[in-house]
């Protein structure tokens, strides 16, 4: 074993190189007999008259195994009466999981949730919520016969299964199939979705550069380096490139870059605009217009999914808004053709007054949504001093909270940076 446990106050627990890893070595490999999959969990559920496949997802089965093994439930000793269990080989994995989940934002308290950004609320959170009533829904109906299935610990294993899972990519990229490989048998179908003791305990870090895959050779799941990795430093994992506001909704945390050396805390925060741009009023907007841009919009793939950068114009935002200013012209139509060719590249811009207008309404866009990111961090600090000395989760979450406010504000005040306040 290349890994040592340890304890660090930033990301809590984590993996430790004991030697140099090398490029090409696995940094950690877990065989596939303690990988925890639907089929696993249909095994153990079939002999017990509760069918699993093809009636509930792999997060749901997943999330129904656990949920029956929670340590310390008030309802184990009802699930193991029903079910028939004592303990499994993955006793003491289930014994080091989390206690709660309340880093996730879905958890966090009603003021809290409140001062996250609008879209992280009204979408993602929205989403995962309905996600999870689904699923237990689906869950309570499979086991009804044989047990009665508690809300809370499925909740408590719905969420340890979507914060924790792994994805198992079996796909063999071409560049690396030859003859040989293509005349080996091909390997049995795997789940898609897996539970990995040991694994979860490596930390997310955007710059992490390593790659993971099931090796069927070896028949076991493998994080391998792709740069040296020296003798005493943390080893990391990337769950891909995602902001803050899809890290905390999905596996209950943030990071930090105190440097901020790509002007944000996490290189892929960026800031929805979508509402914004919606409800934006024009002056001078002619009547039947709006409706034959969102026309027009929808039909070249750019309508919604707006989001501002740092350091970079967002070409969906820039070329929505030059549409959205041709309202104004009387000539709509002809607008619209020479927006064409901007659209396609044949040209820079609509004219020097649409380009005015575009720059006007994004400064507008911008001052609004700092001045209100602002105020939140504002009551968020306020916030903190009002409930004194925060419990530890309460901490965290503010601490968390805080993060997004500080790269949304970073967001927009490059922005207005990069367009000022226009003059004509």
């Amino acid at each position: 074993m290349n890994l040592f446990f340890l304890n660090r106050p930033i990301t809590f627990r984590g993996l430790m190189a004991t030697k140099l890893i090398s490029i090409g070595s696995p940094i950690i490999s877990v065989d596939e007999k303690f990988l925890i999959t639907i089929d696993k969990v249909e095994s153990f559920f079939s002999s017990r008259s509760i069918r699993v496949k093809p009636h509930l997802n792999e997060q749901t089965a997943l999330a129904l195994f656990l949920a029956v093994h929670r340590p310390n439930s008030s309802s184990l000793s009802h699930y193991r009466q029903a079910l028939q269990f004592t303990t499994t080989i993955w006793t003491e994995y289930f014994n080091i999981l989390p206690i709660d989940f309340n880093t996730v934002a879905a958890n966090f308290s009603k003021e809290l949730l409140e001062l996250l950004p609008e879209h992280t609320r009204n979408v993602l959170i929205h989403k995962q919520v309905c996600a999870f009533e689904r699923d237990f829904d689906c869950a309570k109906s499979a086991a009804e016969k044989v047990f009665t299935l508690c809300q809370d610990d499925f909740r408590w294993a719905w969420y340890a299964v979507n914060t924790r899972c792994i994805t198992l990519d079996t796909t063999i990229k071409d560049a690396m199939v030859n003859r040989a490989d293509l005349m080996k048998p091909r390997p049995k179908k795997l789940s898609k979705m897996a539970l990995a003791p040991y694994l979860d305990l490596l930390n997310h870090s955007p710059d992490a550069a390593v790659t993971a895959n099931f090796n069927h050779e070896k028949n076991a799941f493998e994080i391998i380096a792709l740069q040296p990795i020296p003798r005493g430093v943390e080893c990391f994992i990337s769950y891909g490139a995602h902001d803050n506001a899809f890290l905390l909704v999905e596996y209950g945390f943030a990071v930090e870059d105190p440097q901020k050396r790509d002007g944000v805390h996490n290189p892929y925060d960026h800031v929805v605009i979508d509402k914004e741009i919606f409800s934006l009023e024009i002056p001078g907007e002619k009547e039947g217009f709006r409706e034959r841009a969102v026309a027009e919009l929808e039909g070249a793939g750019l309508f919604g999914n707006y989001s501002l950068y740092f350091g970079q114009e967002s070409y969906r935002v820039i070329n929505a808004l030059r549409l959205y200013a041709c309202m104004t012209h009387q000539d709509f139509k002809g607008q619209v053709n020479i927006w064409r060719q901007v659209f396609q590249g044949k040209l820079d811009i609509v004219s020097v007054q649409n380009e005015f207008l575009v720059k006007k309404l994004l400064f507008s866009i911008c001052v609004k949504a700092a001045h209100e990111i602002r105020n939140r961090l504002v009551t968020l600090n306020e916030w903190s001093k009002k409930y004194g000395e925060l419990s530890k989760d309460g901490a965290i979450q503010a601490y968390f909270t805080k993060l997004i406010l500080e790269s949304a504000l970073s967001v927009l005040e490059w922005n207005l940076e990069n367009v000022k306040e226009p003059e004509f």
